[in-house]
């Protein structure tokens, strides 16, 4: 397996001054040969693709009667930016990594913070150019996909090293793709982070949101470009409210089912205690079992317990005291146990309960 580079990592592209975004082009197909080596294969006139919406808006300056100037797309972010507490698509991404960490309570920190910080850095490089939008989001998923390979902490702590330096080329892009106003009146047009999980309604959002792009690029005037400007920015405001208020009631039913979880392992403990078990004067060879095995059997009802009991010992490793003791002792004597069965294999009626 191969991690990412975290002494020299791979160049990014320039960014290009210009507004208009550029698309790469895609390298020509290869065929094999009968020696298996790659042969370039003639390229094929292709037809005139359709401009992206994005292009459109970028263009509008060129082709409508009426120049946009940077003073009006200055005014026309004024509009729409006057409001602090407005939802943004960073907000809405850092609320999905919020939902996301709450999801995997009980798992190992270092892949909870890896996991976590992998949507705020796709809602910055969803807002990139199209060019540097495709190289990170390239770069992204080889990282990711590393990580998800590594076999020790070692190596994933060695790519997380590696992300790290992604993560600041990627800060770097997107602080100056947020300085040009330009780009900013261009994302007006384009979906919000998160859409995807509108369902049908937020296509067809996404959709009208296009059509106001391709509209605001062929208008004539200022006057009808600042129309569609608004309508496009208090459509995307709604989908981006729609969106922070789902997260929101996700995490609350998802906090309920945690805390589900967090009562039936405090009963199962509490029922563990005050199981009666049965034995012989002082003679005690099978109550750690049965405590255990009646604390197992009422705690972990679902994967879900099962993390919810490793969140509650990562938060409070003195919570359950008792299943300490019990655990030490079942432990002790079972390895009585199997010493008294290696020393005479035909005498194996030690006094233990049967297994569960």
């Amino acid at each position: 397996m191969q991690a990412m580079s975290i002494t020299t990592p791979p160049v990014p592209p320039a960014h290009d001054d210009d507004h208009d975004p550029d698309h790469p082009q895609a390298p020509k197909a290869s065929t094999p040969t009968q020696t298996g080596t790659p042969r370039q294969t003639p390229a094929q006139p292709q037809p005139r693709s359709r401009p992206s919406t994005l292009q459109l808006v970028g263009q509008a300056s060129s082709s409508s009667t009426q120049a946009r100037s940077a003073a009006e797309d200055q005014h026309l972010l004024s509009t729409c930016e006057a409001d602090a507490g407005r939802p943004t698509d960073s907000g809405v991404a850092q609320q999905l990594a919020g939902l996301q960490r709450d999801s995997m309570r009980g798992e190992p920190a270092q892949n909870v913070d890896f996991e976590t910080a992998q949507l705020p850095l796709m809602q910055k490089i969803a807002a990139l150019p199209p060019k540097h939008r495709a190289y990170y989001s390239g770069a992204q998923a080889q990282v990711v996909n590393s990580f998800e390979l590594a076999t020790s902490p070692a190596q994933r702590q060695q790519i997380g090293r590696g992300f790290s330096v992604l993560q600041k080329q990627v800060d770097d892009a997107y602080a100056k793709t947020m300085q040009d106003p330009r780009q900013r009146v261009q994302q007006e047009f384009t979906a919000p982070f998160g859409a995807d999980s509108l369902g049908a309604l937020g296509k067809w959002q996404s959709a009208r949101l296009q059509q106001l792009g391709e509209s605001f690029a062929r208008a004539p005037s200022q006057k009808v470009r600042e129309d569609l400007f608004r309508q496009a920015a208090i459509l995307r405001r709604g989908m981006l409210q729609q969106i922070g208020q789902n997260v929101t009631q996700q995490t609350h039913a998802l906090d309920q089912a945690w805390q589900a979880s967090y009562d039936r392992i405090d009963r199962a403990d509490s029922h563990a205690q005050s199981l009666q078990v049965a034995h012989l004067g002082e003679l005690d060879n099978t109550s750690a079992f049965k405590r255990l095995n009646q604390f197992a059997r009422e705690a972990f009802t679902s994967p879900r317990d099962v993390l919810a009991f490793r969140d509650l010992l990562q938060q409070h490793p003195e919570k359950y005291p008792d299943l300490k003791t019990w655990y030490d002792d079942a432990a002790k004597k079972s390895g009585w146990a199997h010493s008294r069965m290696l020393d005479d294999p035909f005498e194996r009626t030690p006094n233990l309960p049967d297994a569960p």
